[in-house]
């Protein structure tokens, strides 16, 4: 019998690949390189749902509206109060509220604001930023005031920009922004106060207070001045209204 003619078989089963796997491949596992890249991605996988969560926050909203005759309470996600006033609005996100407390206004709207970083409240083209104060934003028709009642805010419009300070109005109704006297809004006090206002806003303002339509025959063309509490019936205020210029109003 030659040498040639002995063959050995091993007593284990594995294959040759098996063998490498099982003799070499944790060392190779625990490389510096394999390690690295490990680390590598874990953190891309770390920025990725990172990046996943801000896109979310960013992307939901809540609206919350104030309809018609009714005047809505509401505690924002740092505990500021806001009031706002009929048929107006707000958007915010509430997921991302602490990233930047921003809220968008249509209407009218109360704010007391918690200390923090910078509140906004956007409206159109609009800004008024504070922190930890008191203040009230109109913006209805392309009419836009901001009053501060306490505290301090800036006040940021395509008309202009201003620090206003407790008991300043800012009001854009035309080209300039103009600064004058302000005191906290009398409709938060369940008044309706008008100084010189078009007709037309005093009615339009009425409806939305009362949640009724109010129909006349006769041009709004005037300027009012009066003031009444929303306890008095809508016809009771429609015809003190209306009185001083012979005008009466129906509601539909």
């Amino acid at each position: 019998m030659n040498a040639s003619d002995i063959k050995i078989k091993p007593k284990w089963p594995q294959s040759k690949e098996d063998i490498w796997n099982k003799a070499f491949a944790d060392s190779f596992a625990n490389s510096p390189v394999n390690s690295r890249r490990y680390r590598i991605k874990v953190w891309q996988y770390i920025a990725a749902a990172i990046i996943l969560a801000i896109a979310i926050a960013n992307l939901y909203s809540v609206t919350r509206i104030s309809s018609a005759g009714e005047h809505t309470a509401i505690t924002l996600p740092d505990n500021s109060q806001l009031t706002l006033n009929a048929g107006s609005r707000i958007t915010y996100r509430p997921l991302g509220w602490f990233l930047g407390r921003t809220l968008r206004l249509e209407g009218e709207g109360y704010f007391e604001v918690k200390k923090g970083s910078t509140f906004s409240v956007i409206s159109g083209k609009n800004k008024v930023k504070a922190l930890g104060t008191v203040f009230n934003v109109y913006s209805r028709n392309g009419k836009y005031r901001v009053t501060c009642v306490s505290g301090s805010v800036e006040v940021i419009s395509e008309r202009g920009s201003a620090i206003l300070r407790s008991g300043m109005k800012a009001i854009c109704d035309g080209s300039d922004m103009k600064i004058a006297a302000g005191q906290a809004p009398e409709w938060m006090h369940g008044k309706l106060v008008f100084v010189e206002t078009p007709l037309a806003e005093v009615i339009a303002e009425i409806e939305r207070q009362y949640n009724i339509k109010v129909a006349t025959s006769s041009e709004l063309n005037h300027l009012y001045t009066g003031n009444f509490s929303q306890t008095e019936q809508a016809e009771t205020v429609l015809e003190i209204v209306g009185k001083p210029f012979g005008i009466t109003f129906e509601i539909e």
